[in-house]
């Protein structure tokens, strides 16, 4: 549904990746929840023939449990795994470097706080033959932007990272034209 009104999947997990340490909170909590109830939880049972019998969770409930268990540990550990190490990133070969006038800047990207959320803007930018190079800054959540000035207007490389879902908070020009 949300590929029906434009939003790509790495668009979307920007949106809420500031929500995850909420969502992991919510998942640990209920996971110590289950874990409770299941093993744990004294069962009350009414004896009306004199023999009480204890119920005791089934095994397929304890298994959906455990796989909860291990999908959740997996979403939060996502981040630091196989992730691409991402210093610099060249995106295009620039042919005659001489004929090029060199545009410097860095943009502020709310939600550019992991390797992953960086995929999408290499993908859109690195298609454009002026972006030469991007650097993500995940800490601070900056992009550096090296592009041919002469070619594309930094407003179009913002309406372009705009276009995957990311908004462009400030934006700093170290050289080139708007």
């Amino acid at each position: 549904m949300a590929g029906a009104v434009g939003i790509g999947a790495g668009a979307l997990l920007a949106k809420f990746s500031s929500y995850r340490p909420l969502f992991l909170t919510f998942s640990v909590f209920a996971l110590g929840y289950g874990f409770y109830a299941v093993y744990f939880k004294r069962q009350k049972v009414e004896c009306e023939d004199g023999q009480c019998k204890v119920k005791v969770p089934n095994k397929f409930s304890k298994r959906v449990l455990w796989f909860a268990m291990i999908l959740v540990a997996l979403i939060f550990a996502l981040p630091y795994l196989n992730t691409p190490k991402v210093d610099r990133v060249s995106v295009s070969n620039p042919q005659n470097p001489r004929l090029r006038k060199i545009g410097k800047a860095v943009l502020k990207i709310d939600g550019l706080d992991c390797e992953y959320c960086f995929v999408p803007l290499r993908n859109i930018l690195g298609k454009r033959d002026v972006v030469l190079i991007l650097t993500p800054n995940f800490e601070r959540q900056e992009l550096y932007v090296e592009f041919d000035s002469v070619k594309v207007k930094l407003s179009d490389i913002v309406n372009s990272i705009d276009d995957t879902g990311f908004k462009v908070g400030k934006l700093e020009l170290i050289g080139g034209e708007k």
